[in-house]
């Protein structure tokens, strides 16, 4: 094969037409009135075509603008653009390459960047301006909407507000859509039925509170209280704050009524039951005052608000001791009434037949001067014993004898009985205990029958106490009631409920050789003066004796 060179093939460009189409294209640029220009760089950055002719060949891009080569390529693939000094923007494009021509030219367009970017600007103006006036438009309607809205419901909320403050009169309602009219007619129906079950609760509760009745209510299963009126507080000393809520056997600790009457009532045994319906009586003496106390029991199971299961218990209760007080003082009186009839015609008849035997057994003494004058002696003691009962017969009998008022020295006169019983007194190893207050008011009264009265106590005192004990005797001025208070109190075995009851009673006694009249006399006498006696006793504890006598007669 012939090795010689035979012809040089070298590809020509035409630069005059490149040139001439980045001239039309920078032409073309300043039509769409964005400025700039076209230019063109070869694989190491030297401008090829430039507008100005002196930066051809002359110049260096990527030394002038401080970029590489490969920036410059990464622009091209991502499609982007450059900022540079003097506020232009440039981006740029890649000649392919082909056959015979292998370097790496690039075609850059440089654009002024306020141009460039002014109607993006204006754009996002326009956004920003259309996007503020629809806010503010959605706003309004949303506020416009939302009052519409809520504006009902906040007055609706204003309303209920008011009336659970007790403020019915403030009541404002606005006319909107058709739920908010349907849930104000259903508020005002609800209101009406409200404030008449508050009144129906206001009846009842003015009427609990009122009663003389003692209410309570105990959950049957945790045995807490739950209702509790002024009564109840009265009786049982506790307020409605000691007690509502709290458990029954934590009060029972707090409060000896109470105790009893759950215990005589067996309200623990009964709250065990199912349906309970119960009424009865009972009776206890009182820790704090002695005496003896009656109430009346309703006791009724109450079924739940929303079950039939008894879950409470209600209890009312009566105090029935100052009827049961007044009972056994109008039978005292009655049997005193009837007694003192008897007596009247029974004593008068007993008396002239017993001065006759009287006489006649004296005569037989002064005529026979024998050994038997010891029988005679005590036939005439006999007589008299018998002659005293029937003296206080007729007394009982007779409440408008004659009588001698005086006015009377109490503390005297108490100290004058007391050294009548102090050989008694002495004999049983009693020890006296005196409380006398100094400058008491004299009272006007019978001498003899007062004197008699804290005789019969004195006496009933000491025969209480025989082993040996206490003995106190107080006197004080209630100026309330205008009173002089004597009180009697010994350390004895006391007196069982059914002996207090009876107490007072005409020939009732508890002693062998008693007539039961002593303290009926001594009752009857203190009554006539306008007083009274009470009476508090505890089995194994005492008993005291009370008299209140008036200042002045009634």
């Amino acid at each position: 094969m012939d090795q010689n060179l035979h012809s040089v093939l070298a590809p020509i460009f035409d630069l005059g037409s490149l040139y001439q189409v980045l001239e039309e294209h920078t032409d073309q640029q300043q039509d769409t009135r964005w400025g700039g220009y076209a230019f063109l760089l070869n694989n190491d950055g030297n401008f090829i075509s430039h507008p100005d002719t002196e930066e051809i060949f002359h110049a260096n891009y990527f030394q002038q603008e401080g970029i590489s080569k490969g920036t410059v390529n990464d622009l091209i693939d991502q499609r982007g653009m450059v900022n540079v000094e003097g506020g232009e923007v440039h981006s740029f494009s890649r000649i392919e390459t082909f056959s015979g021509f292998n370097n790496e030219w690039y075609v850059g367009v440089a654009v002024d960047g306020e141009e460039l970017y002014a109607p993006l600007r204006n754009l996002l103006m326009q956004y920003l301006v259309f996007f503020s006036i629809m806010l503010i438009v959605i706003t309004l309607a949303v506020y416009k909407l939302s009052q519409y809205l809520v504006l009902p419901i906040q007055q609706l909320v204003e309303t209920t507000k008011n009336l659970a403050e007790g403020n019915k009169k403030n009541q404002k309602y606005v006319s909107a859509y058709e739920e908010v009219n349907y849930l104000n007619a259903t508020f005002d129906h609800m209101t009406e039925q409200l404030e008449e079950r508050e009144k129906k609760n206001k009846k009842s509760t003015v009427v609990l509170e009122s009663t003389d009745s003692g209410v309570l209510a105990i959950n049957r299963k945790t045995k807490k209280i739950t209702l509790f009126n002024r009564k109840c507080e009265m009786t049982f000393l506790l307020s409605k704050e000691q007690a509502i809520g709290v458990e029954l056997d934590i009060l029972i600790e707090q409060s000896p009524t109470m105790r009893n009457i759950v215990e005589k009532g067996n309200i623990h045994q009964l709250s065990e039951r199912g349906e309970v319906k119960d009424k009865y009586e009972i009776d206890f003496i009182s820790e704090d005052t002695g005496e003896m106390q009656t109430y009346l029991l309703s006791i009724t199971s109450l079924p739940g608000p929303d079950s039939e299961a008894h879950d409470e218990m209600l209890i009312i209760f009566n105090d029935l001791t100052e009827k049961r007080k007044m009972e056994l003082e109008l039978v005292r009186s009655e049997r005193l009434k009837v007694v003192g009839e008897m007596a009247a015609g029974f004593a008068h008849e007993i008396k002239n037949p017993l001065t006759t035997i009287k006489g006649f057994i004296q005569l037989f003494n002064e005529r026979d001067n024998s050994r038997n004058e010891q029988f005679y002696e005590l036939v005439g003691d006999e007589i008299d014993r018998v002659n005293k009962l029937m003296n206080e017969l007729l007394e009982l009998s007779n409440p408008n004898s004659i009588k001698k008022f005086e006015t009377i020295d109490i503390e005297k006169l108490l100290n004058n009985c007391l050294t009548l019983h102090q050989s008694d007194m002495n004999d049983n190893h009693i020890e006296l205990e005196v409380f006398f207050e100094k400058d008491l008011p004299e009272p006007l009264a019978d001498r003899n029958k007062l004197q008699q009265v804290f005789m019969n106590l004195f006496n009933n005192a000491i025969q209480a106490i025989p082993d040996g004990g206490n003995l106190i005797i107080r006197s004080s001025l209630d100026d309330q009631r205008e009173q002089i208070v004597v009180s009697v109190k010994d350390s004895g075995s006391g007196m069982s409920c059914e002996t207090l009851q009876k107490l007072g009673t005409p020939f009732f006694t508890t002693k062998e050789s008693g007539t039961g009249l002593g303290l009926t006399t001594s009752y009857r006498i203190i009554e006539e003066m306008g007083g009274t006696i009470t009476v508090q006793s505890i089995e194994q504890g005492g008993t005291t004796f009370t008299v209140y006598i008036p200042l002045e007669m009634k």
